[in-house]
């Protein structure tokens, strides 16, 4: 029976995947290197140019699947979501990660991780 529940468990975690990263394709699509550049460049606010039907989508996946999505919210982090990015846009990802003198840190980096972290807390205070 354990195996059961672990099996369904794991099925879970990445149909949650799955479902995150269908919403970072659709939000992120619409993006041309440009538009990436000067995001990250203004630092501009993704959570605030998110679509309301989006929100609410998260909204109701975030309450159906509220322990699963609490549990393993820190499963969705940068490392990931530049494996999804690298993957599926990959023109945007290397701009991403393009540093930006006088940064040693690609400053795409630190502004999709402080994207990334924001929406997660947004998501759970909902």
């Amino acid at each position: 029976m354990n195996f059961l529940k672990n099996f369904a468990k794991n099925v879970g975690i990445e149909a949650a995947l799955y479902v995150v990263r269908g919403w970072l394709n659709k939000s992120i699509s619409k993006f041309t290197p440009s538009d990436m550049y000067q995001a990250i460049m203004k630092n501009e606010d993704l959570w605030i140019a998110t679509p309301p039907e989006m929100i609410e989508q998260a909204r109701n996946f975030k309450n159906t699947y509220r322990s699963l999505f609490e549990k393993h919210i820190d499963e969705i982090n940068i490392e990931l979501i530049l494996k999804w990015i690298k993957d599926d846009h990959p023109e945007l990802y290397s701009i991403i990660i393009q540093p930006t003198p006088p940064d040693t840190v690609p400053r795409g980096v630190v502004w999709l991780n402080n994207q990334l972290n924001k929406i997660k807390t947004k998501i759970l205070e909902m």
